[in-house]
């Protein structure tokens, strides 16, 4: 996922889960960094909690393994890698990572 989109999802969480107002908590920023602490300091735990987040995938299988299966089971296991791959952009675009 690009900066500026998980920057715009934090945001929008940060603004959500602001029930209490209390000035200086704000979103404003001094170049890429947030002037207020606690906003800066949300922003650093919401991208380490993004990097530290990896999702496992199933192993894809193999062109040669799907090749010696029989000829009628070879559309799930072409089905199979198809998903796994499909996750694996869905998951990335999310900002999170796939292995």
């Amino acid at each position: 996922m690009e900066q500026d989109k998980v920057r715009a999802e934090f945001e929008e969480a940060y603004r959500k889960a602001r029930y209490v107002h209390v000035d200086g908590f704000d979103l404003r920023r001094l170049g890429d960094a947030y002037q207020c602490e606690h906003a800066q300091f949300a922003w650093d735990m919401w991208r380490a909690s993004r990097e530290a987040l990896v999702v496992e995938l199933p192993e894809r299988y193999s062109a040669e393994f799907v090749e010696r299966q029989p000829e009628h089971k070879r559309a799930l296991f072409h089905a199979h890698n198809g998903a796994v791959h499909d996750c694996k952009l869905a998951i990335e675009a999310a900002g999170i990572r796939a292995k």
